[in-house]
């Protein structure tokens, strides 16, 4: 009963992926742990940490395994056959006979366990259990959670399948091992590949572990009917007199396989919020009442739906910026969507399901499970053009204008969620956790307590007990006769344009041609390159000479696939005194379109107007907080930078324009901007004169 689709092309990249319908029925996060540890040895390769040997033994061009709401896949990719075959063979073990089914040791490591501390309390600890209590601590996350818990209260989707640091501790080693016999089965599995994979070898590795089954029980997930309900959640946040609360609206759109009105509500996200500038987003911007906003379809569900998220406002004011949203859509819905809007971004749009990112066969895979996953077909969402075409010919007519009011004129399952800053919420979660261990040990017997003690014992054990050589040897290995010894070379072109050394890579891009633009900046010390960082939001999003930023965004997203700028720098290898730091842009354009993107690139660096000091101010209070996020999300990035950087003059300009060094200057140039703004544009202005100019 499994199922398999096989992208078959001439890349040498080859990617299996098999991915099991895992739906969950709590908060436990067991599919998470189960994510986890699957992938700590199996009866063929009995070694502790497999994925951490393969890193070590294979020429891997991706090895991981991610945890989605209603799927856990586990992808593989290399352009070596061998060790294609290699790690198909390792993660098929993993999955359909891992060392979990006799070894709860792997399920205390990765889900979670009791410990003793020093006073003899009980404690929480554990892989997943640890994780998910620095992911639920952002509040980006505990909104996207939240508002999908209100929007599909019947189905799977009202769960967290990373799981809620107060539930977790709920799973039982049996109900974690019951799940996997339910759910990890052929039957339930789907197995996608894509490349020039050896089909025979591939084919006998999958029927070596398929044939020992029968035919399973299919997972069901079933769709959800809107409704509309309302909820407040809170969050840690410090009382430092700013406001910070955030409201979310979300409400079920379409189903899965409706993929042209999916594309069309994408498109009309990016007119209506795509910028600053854009109609939806000034409007709520000019009320003053509100810092950011962003507005999304969250797809690869069952059911497609609109999320709007307004962050950093008083929460009293949610009920007029609500207001000026249903005004505006409103107007929009009976003035008619500019049409030169809804072309730029559907332009925007068709260059991007044209430019795969990579590993683009992982990309396939997940967009082919958008719609296999729940019955449809794998090819839905990897062919664009007759859906492109479509979009064009609906700006034709009021269809946009239809489902922008179904969106937010209409209020017909509309869910509304209010986040809450509170300066007691983390206190209160450690407590709530405090006051049920205390109850867990209160009801335990001095032997149970003792049980504990051993367990944890013999667990510290089986953790420092190294692999024996045996088991490492089980893992396959690449010999260095099926590894070409000649290195796969780009021809390289170099030209000079009045002065400049110009590089070019001939590539097949599709159509595709990739820019980029390096600048010196090593005149500027490492105080005024952290400055120079915020260039990177500032810079086509501001007005030049020629536009207002509105026309600006709206010619790069007609002409334009992507544009981008950053301060970066270079070193050579194993140089730790020196580097180059650099102004930076990336473009991508089609190959017709390069001289607009010329002339574009030039203008943005030459004629920006930094005297918009209100619009300045708005970019930087929304990067603040982004930062600050990523902050509360990946902590330990910042940390790796500061620490990196007392090493090499490379990672001390990394830390400078994107750590904790970063970060505290966003905040002081926020606290501060009417004082700091004169001298930061000036800064700006004369580094780009000199560098670019």
């Amino acid at each position: 009963g499994t199922e398999l689709a096989w992208v078959k092309s001439k890349e040498a990249n080859k990617l299996f992926c098999i991915g099991f319908k895992t739906i969950p029925e709590d908060d436990t996060g067991v599919f998470h742990i189960l994510e986890h540890s699957v992938l700590c040895g199996s009866d063929k390769y009995p070694v502790k940490e497999p994925f951490v040997e393969l890193l070590k033994s294979s020429m891997n061009t991706f090895l991981n395994a991610m945890t989605f709401p209603d799927k856990t896949l586990y992808p593989v990719s290399s352009r070596n056959e061998q060790d294609f075959l290699n790690l198909t063979s390792v993660y098929l073990d993993a999955v359909f006979a891992p060392t979990i089914r006799h070894e709860p040791n792997i399920y205390r490591q990765e889900g979670w366990h009791y410990e003793l501390d020093g006073e003899q309390n009980l404690t929480y600890n554990g892989v997943v259990f640890n994780e998910m209590k620095g992911a639920m601590s952002s509040v980006h996350r505990l909104a996207n959670s939240g508002i999908t818990n209100l929007m599909y209260p019947d189905n799977c989707y009202q769960y967290n399948s990373g799981g809620d640091p107060a539930v977790i501790p709920n799973l039982s080693y049996q109900q974690f091992l019951e799940t996997y016999q339910r759910c990890y089965h052929p039957t339930n599995a789907r197995i996608f590949l894509d490349g020039n994979i050896p089909v025979e070898k591939t084919f006998a590795l999958l029927d070596e572990y398929l044939s020992r089954y029968e035919m399973g029980e299919k997972q069901v997930l079933l769709p959800q009917t809107p409704v509309s309900q309302e909820k407040t959640v809170t969050y840690e946040a410090a009382n430092d007199g700013t406001p910070k609360a955030w409201f979310v609206m979300g409400k079920i759109l379409d189903s899965f396989d409706d993929k042209t009105k999916t594309l069309a509500r994408q498109v009309l996200c990016d007119v209506l919020c795509g910028s600053n500038d854009a109609p939806l987003k000034r409007a709520v911007l000019e009320t003053g009442l509100c810092q950011d906003m962003t507005l999304g379809i969250d797809d690869g569900l069952i059911q497609t739906g609109m999320v709007l998220t307004l962050q950093n406002m008083e929460d009293e004011n949610a009920p007029k910026l609500e207001q000026v949203i249903r005004d505006c859509a409103k107007t929009l819905v009976e003035n008619g969507i500019p049409k030169e809007k809804l072309t730029a971004s559907i332009n925007a749009l068709s260059f991007q399901v044209r430019k795969m990112q990579e590993p683009q066969g992982l990309i396939r895979c997940m967009n082919a499970l958008n719609s296999w996953l729940y019955g449809g077909d794998p090819m839905l969402y990897l062919h664009y053009n007759d859906s492109i075409a479509e979009l064009r010919s609906m700006v034709e007519t009021d269809t946009f204008e239809q489902l922008l009011k179904e969106m937010l004129v209409e209020e017909a399952g509309l869910c509304k969620l209010h986040v809450l800053p509170s300066e007691n919420h983390g206190a209160q979660l450690r407590q709530a956790e405090s006051d049920r261990l205390a109850a867990e040990k209160a009801a335990m017997t001095e032997e149970e307590v003792q049980q504990i003690a051993d367990t944890f014992t013999a667990f510290t054990a089986w953790q420092q007990k190294p692999d024996t050589e045996e088991a490492l040897t089980s893992l396959p290995k690449l010999a260095l006769s099926e590894i070409n010894p000649e290195p796969v070379l780009m021809a390289t072109q170099e030209d000079a344009c009045q002065g400049v050394t110009v590089l070019r890579h001939k590539a097949g891009c599709n159509g595709i041609v990739n820019i980029n633009g390096y600048f010196r900046l090593t005149d500027r010390s490492l105080e005024e390159l952290t400055q120079l960082s915020l260039l990177g939001k500032l810079l086509g999003s501001l007005p030049t000479a020629a536009h207002t930023a509105d026309q600006l965004q709206n010619e790069v997203k007609t002409w334009l696939g992507d544009l981008g700028f950053g301060i970066d720098c270079v070193s050579k290898m194993g140089d730790n005194e020196q580097c180059t730091p650099m102004l930076t842009f990336h473009c991508s354009v089609l190959q017709e379109n390069l001289h607009k993107a010329e002339e574009l690139i030039y203008e943005i660096l030459t004629s920006t107007d930094f005297s918009q000091h209100d619009r300045i101010k708005e970019i930087l209070l929304q990067t603040e907080t982004e930062q600050q996020q990523r902050g509360m999300m990946a902590g330990h990035m910042l940390a790796f930078k500061a620490a990196l950087a007392q090493f090499s003059a490379g990672s001390a300009v990394q830390e400078a324009t994107s750590g904790i060094t970063y970060t505290q200057w966003l905040h002081s140039l926020s606290k501060n901007f009417d004082a700091q703004i004169g001298a930061f544009t000036a800064l700006v202005n004369s580094s780009l004169s000199a560098a670019v100019c």
